[in-house]
C-alpha cells in the first residue's frame, strides 16, 4: 500500500514540473529600435509582451551599462489585480510590488526617460526588462529584453552661396546637412546685412532656412559665420563663409587726355584689375557714334597710327565676375609739330568732347534754337526739363544710354534746366533757347 501511494506522488510531481517547463517558455517582449535623443531630451520605448495564461508575475528594470536617465511616469496597462487594484498602474507601483496579476494576450507598456544635461554626444546606455512568473517555491524568468537609448551624434552643416557679390546687390545662401530648427548667424563686418537687417547676431527659427546678404557698402567684405542647434544632432554645428563685395572703378593713365605725334600708335591704359575683362569703344572728336565694342583681356588698348592730325573720345569699362565698373573717358590726339617749333602735343587744346570726363553732362549747342544734345559719362534713364520758376516743362523716361536728342523747340525763348538721372546719379544743368 506504502509503495503504491509513493508511486502515486511521483506521477504527480513529474506532472507539475513538465508545467513548470512549459510556463518558463509562456513570453515574448519585443525589442524596439535605438531611441536617440540630445542630452536633457526626452525619450519613449514602448515595450511589447505577450503572455499565454493569466498568472500572478513581476517585471524589473535595470540599468546596465552607459549614462543614467530617470525614468518618468511608465504605466503598465492591462493589469488585472495588483495589491487589490485593476485595470492599469504605474510601473514604480509595480517595481515595488511583490506581485500582481495580468491577463492573457498582449500586452504593452511605455518606458519613458530624460537624458541629463550635460551627457556627451554618441554615447549610448541600455536597460533591461524582465519578465518572471510565481511558481512553487519561489520565481521563474519568462523572458527578458534589452532596450538601447543614445544621445545623437555631433551635427555637421554648411552654408553655400556666391562668394562674391556686386556692390550693393544681395546674394541668395542656403543651410545643408543635418536639420537644425535654430540658426544664429554673425558677420565679422556689421555693415552687412541679412534678410534686410544688420542687427548682428540674427537667429532664425527654420528647419532649412534661406537668406539674403548684401553689403553695407561696395569694395568691403565679410565672414558669415552661423552656428545650429536641432533634433538631429548633439549640441551644435558651426560653419562659415566669406563675402567679398566687388567694386570695379578705373580711370585712365594720363588722363583726361593723352597726345602724340602723326604716323605713330599709342597706348590707352586703364586701371589694371586682377581676372576683370575689359570693353572698349572709340569715335572721333564730334561723332555721336561710338561704334562696336571692342573687348580685350588686358587694360590696354593700343591706338592706331593715323597720318593727318586727329582726335578720339575713347570710353572703357571693365567687368569683374559680371560685375561691371563705371565708365571711364579720355581724349586721345594725334598732331604734327611745326619744325624747329614746340612739340605740337603741348598746344593741343582741350575741345569740349573731352569735358566727358570732366563733367557727368554735357549739352551742346547751348545757346540752341531748342535742338539740343545730351552727353552723359553715365547711364541716363529719365530727363526733366523745368522753367526757371520749377515748373516741369517735359519729362522723358525709360531711357537708357549715354547720349540723346533733346528737342525743345516748341517752347518759348528763355532760360531753362535740364536734369538728367540715372542710377546713383543726378545732374542738372542750365540751357539757353535762343531761336
Amino acid at each position: 500500500m506504502k509503495q503504491f501511494k509513493l508511486l502515486q506522488l511521483l506521477i504527480l510531481l513529474s506532472v507539475f514540473t513538465l508545467n513548470i517547463r512549459t510556463i518558463r517558455a509562456e513570453c515574448s517582449a519585443s525589442t524596439p529600435t535605438t531611441a536617440y535623443t540630445n542630452p536633457g531630451g526626452s525619450f519613449n520605448i514602448e515595450v511589447v509582451y505577450n503572455t499565454s495564461s493569466t498568472d500572478t508575475r513581476r517585471i524589473t528594470v535595470d540599468w546596465t551599462s552607459g549614462f543614467s536617465i530617470s525614468l518618468n511616469s511608465v504605466l503598465l496597462e492591462d493589469v488585472d489585480e495588483l495589491n487589490g487594484n485593476s485595470n492599469s498602474t504605474y510601473l514604480t507601483d509595480v517595481l515595488f510590488a511583490s506581485s500582481f496579476h495580468i491577463n492573457q494576450g498582449d500586452h504593452a507598456f511605455i518606458v519613458q526617460g530624460v537624458v541629463p544635461f550635460g551627457t556627451p554626444c554618441g554615447q549610448s546606455g541600455s536597460f533591461k526588462v524582465k519578465f518572471e512568473r510565481k511558481v512553487i517555491g519561489g520565481w521563474v524568468d519568462e523572458c527578458e529584453r534589452s532596450f538601447t537609448v543614445a544621445t545623437n551624434s555631433t551635427g555637421s552643416i554648411s552654408i553655400t552661396g556666391p562668394s562674391t557679390l556686386c556692390k550693393l546687390a544681395t546674394g541668395q545662401y542656403s543651410l545643408s546637412g543635418s536639420v537644425g530648427n535654430m540658426y544664429v548667424f554673425n558677420s565679422s563686418n556689421p555693415t552687412f546685412k541679412l534678410n534686410g537687417s544688420s542687427a548682428w547676431p540674427i537667429t532664425i527659427y527654420s528647419n532649412s532656412p534661406t537668406v539674403t546678404i548684401q553689403a553695407g557698402s561696395p569694395g568691403s567684405n565679410t565672414t558669415i559665420s552661423v552656428m545650429a542647434m536641432g533634433l538631429e544632432f548633439c549640441g551644435q554645428a558651426n560653419a562659415s563663409i566669406s563675402i567679398q563685395s566687388l567694386n570695379p572703378t578705373i580711370s585712365f593713365t594720363g588722363a583726361p587726355s593723352i597726345c602724340t605725334e602723326t604716323g605713330n600708335t599709342q597706348p590707352a591704359v586703364a586701371t589694371y584689375i586682377t581676372g576683370a575683362t575689359y570693353s572698349w569703344w572709340k569715335k572721333p572728336v564730334g561723332s555721336t557714334n561710338w561704334g562696336n565694342a571692342i573687348s580685350t583681356p588686358g587694360n590696354v588698348l593700343t591706338l592706331p597710327a593715323f597720318n593727318t592730325p586727329v582726335a578720339y573720345n575713347i570710353r572703357c569699362e571693365a567687368n569683374l565676375n559680371g560685375c561691371v565698373s563705371p565708365q571711364a573717358y579720355l581724349l586721345a590726339s594725334w598732331c604734327k609739330s611745326v619744325p624747329f617749333g614746340p612739340s605740337c602735343c603741348s598746344n593741343v587744346k582741350r575741345t569740349m568732347d573731352l569735358t566727358e570726363q570732366e563733367y557727368s553732362l554735357l549739352v551742346k549747342p547751348n545757346p540752341s534754337n531748342g535742338a539740343f544734345n545730351l552727353t552723359s559719362s553715365s547711364d541716363v534713364n529719365r530727363i526733366d526739363v523745368y522753367n526757371i520758376n520749377g515748373q516741369n516743362m517735359k519729362s522723358i523716361s525709360g531711357l537708357s544710354g549715354f547720349e540723346f536728342e533733346l528737342n525743345l523747340q516748341d517752347l518759348p525763348d528763355g532760360m531753362y534746366f535740364v536734369q538728367a538721372e540715372g542710377t546713383n546719379f543726378s545732374e542738372k544743368k542750365v540751357i539757353i533757347i535762343k531761336k
